[in-house]
């Protein structure tokens, strides 16, 4: 809703990137990387409530000095964080830190994937009873996705290979926790084609089962996210409809195991030629919710716009199982 909130002090020295937030039940969580000459590359976390929204009025609650990614979950007690830290432009490693605010500033975080490697993109979940955390890493000369379980003492137990794809590279890993395990679903890659996978991860962090192509290898598929929307995940993701074509925005229902069922949603309007590209998802008690970009490239002069949908049962057709509210 309008007027938009700004979070975080303006500075024509300052660059912020890679927002995630989180919802208390009364209050709006948000982290996000922030970049000065000065302090360089570090996170904020900053909670809003409700009732704020229309007045810009955020209180800042955390800063972890050097970091960059981050991703934000709420356990029903306190905020945690995932994020990525280097200080050597040969390694990236994935952190991980519970917070609340009577306890002391979680920085610098424990370390969740292999030393001297390169790991990215980390997600995190909360299960009830601790974290799981996604992300992917070339620890084994192939580009993979890793999980860590973290319990409520902050013990870590992985990394775990979710998937390792022989002469492919995987990347941009979702997470979602469905009562019983984890959906994850990943980008991999082929030389100049792509297609989304999915994987089920047992609730001790353990893989369980193969993984499962969702789309075959094509020209443009990209940025996947997955919601457990009460009977069913959710998996949203950016096609290009042909070669040299426009970007449109997928969205598909799983079984807890990975099987489809209904039929695919496309999320634009009939006819339509304009890029539609980095979805997300979530569930909201009785209906699924995906927001995307939808317009041109900043790069390109068109900055386009936000867009967000609203998705019920019935759309998928036969098949789809009921969405209890």
């Amino acid at each position: 809703q309008d007027p938009w909130v700004r979070v975080g002090p303006v500075s024509p020295a300052r660059i912020a990137n890679y927002p995630s937030i989180a919802w208390t039940g009364s209050e709006i969580g948000l982290a996000g990387g922030l970049y000065n000459t000065i302090d360089g590359m570090y996170l904020i976390l900053e909670t809003m409530s409700v009732e704020t929204l229309g007045t810009g009025s955020a209180d800042q609650i955390m800063q972890i000095e050097v970091g960059l990614r981050p991703s934000l979950a709420w356990s029903g007690g306190g905020f945690a964080m995932a994020w990525e830290y280097s200080q050597d432009p040969t390694w990236n490693e994935v952190r991980f830190a519970p917070w609340n605010e009577s306890g002391p500033n979680p920085w610098p975080g424990a370390p969740v994937s292999a030393e001297d490697q390169w790991a990215t993109d980390a997600k995190a979940v909360w299960n009830g009873s601790g974290y799981g955390i996604a992300w992917t890493d070339d620890a084994t000369g192939e580009w993979a996705v890793r999980f860590a379980r973290v319990d409520e003492a902050g013990g870590i137990t992985g990394p775990y290979t979710v998937y390792s794809g022989a002469g492919t590279t995987s990347s941009l890993p979702s997470l979602a926790w469905d009562g019983s395990g984890y959906g994850t679903v990943w980008l991999e890659l082929d030389e100049d084609l792509t297609r989304i996978a999915f994987a089920r991860v047992a609730a001790d962090g353990t893989p369980e089962g193969d993984a499962v192509p969702l789309t075959e290898f094509r020209a443009w598929q990209e940025r996947p996210a997955i919601a457990w929307a009460g009977s069913a995940f959710a998996v949203v993701w950016d096609e290009r409809v042909e070669v040299d074509g426009y970007l449109r925005i997928k969205l598909s229902l799983l079984t807890p195991a990975g099987s489809r069922v209904g039929s695919d949603v496309v999320l634009d309007e009939p006819g339509a030629t304009s890029e539609e590209f980095w979805p997300s998802v979530a569930w909201g008690g009785c209906e699924i919710g995906v927001a995307w970009h939808s317009g041109g490239w900043h790069l390109d002069g068109d900055y386009g716009q936000m867009t967000f949908a609203r998705v019920t049962a019935e759309v998928f057709g036969p098949g789809a199982p009921e969405l209890v509210c």
